[in-house]
């Protein structure tokens, strides 16, 4: 016998409360492995004296092998329509964007890196109308939002210009945003045939790939001591993987704006674990800066 009205309207909304559910189990994931793996990186760094070169190879290495052994081996072999987006991915955010992190973490502090590193609409827009597409007004004033923030944040009226680590180290933070925002411009003008989960093995090996050859070139002594690889193992087994399997389904589910919004929980959760795991400073214009960001992605995401 057909269901009744009644029944199909409970299963209705009982699927409806599991869905939300789930969708909110994946995004409390994906905050707080994102959230953290900056200030564990930071810590590792910190502590054991670990390569950031090196750590960001491995990171690439153990996410791809992860991923390999989460889809049985299986591969889907991509395409030529899907090159554009497999090399976006592979090569510029997943290699430039956390190489140039991971290098300017010696200097800066894990919450500014996660709040910087998430800056990349004020590259977005410009690119976009770079290559004649109309983007909104709304849209060029979260940009300028978002800078102001980043200005906040960096504060260069007080930066000592003699001190070339701090300066490079925030010139890299925003060359890895501009490498994010050249990803998001390629994808959206080259979309793949592959969806990004049948992409990902495929652009962590290039991009373990190339970081390998970097660290050898560059750092030749091998230096990721024992007591690093707890931090090694959480960012290229766990956080890579299944934080960016996490973000991808939760794109899927919710509206660009309601993402936005949700994603922007991850800096301030990296700023709040470098204070309780580092003991760094939460001042005003942290807070300020941050909260310039999150506005700018949010209008920009709204319009």
């Amino acid at each position: 016998m057909p269901p009744s009205a009644s029944s199909s309207a409970e299963l209705s909304e009982w699927r409806a409360r599991r869905i939300l559910s789930s969708t909110t189990f994946l995004l409390l994931v994906a905050i707080l492995l994102f959230g953290a793996s900056w200030p564990v990186v930071k810590l590792a760094m910190v502590t054991t004296s670990a390569s950031p070169l090196w750590l960001a190879a491995v990171r690439s290495c153990l996410a791809c092998v992860t991923l390999i052994i989460f889809r049985g081996g299986r591969l889907v072999r991509p395409s030529r329509q899907d090159m554009p987006a497999l090399l976006a991915v592979g090569v510029l955010q997943l290699t430039i964007f956390f190489l140039l992190c991971h290098l300017s973490l010696r200097f800066v502090p894990a919450g500014q890196t996660a709040i910087l590193s998430n800056a990349a609409l004020i590259w977005v827009v410009p690119l976009a109308a770079l290559l004649r597409q109309k983007e909104p007004l709304l849209r060029w004033c979260a940009a300028a939002v978002t800078l102001a923030g980043v200005v906040v944040i960096v504060q260069p009226w007080t930066i000592e210009w003699d001190d070339f680590n701090k300066i490079s180290s925030y010139a890299a933070l925003l060359i890895a945003a501009f490498a994010w925002a050249c990803t998001i411009v390629i994808t959206r003008l080259r979309s793949p045939r592959l969806n990004f989960v049948d992409l990902l093995p495929w652009s962590f090996a290039i991009s373990a790939a190339i970081l390998v050859f970097i660290a050898f070139v560059f750092d030749t002594s091998v230096r990721v001591p024992l007591q690093a690889w707890p931090a090694a193992i959480f960012n290229g087994m766990v956080v890579a993987p299944l934080g960016t399997l996490c973000l991808l389904e939760i794109s899927r589910r919710l509206s660009s704006m309601v993402s936005a919004i949700s994603f922007m929980a991850i800096p301030l959760t990296g700023v709040v674990l470098g204070k309780l795991m580092l003991g760094e400073v939460i001042n005003a214009e942290l807070m300020i800066g941050g909260l310039l960001i999150a506005s700018g992605i949010v209008v920009a995401s709204r319009s």
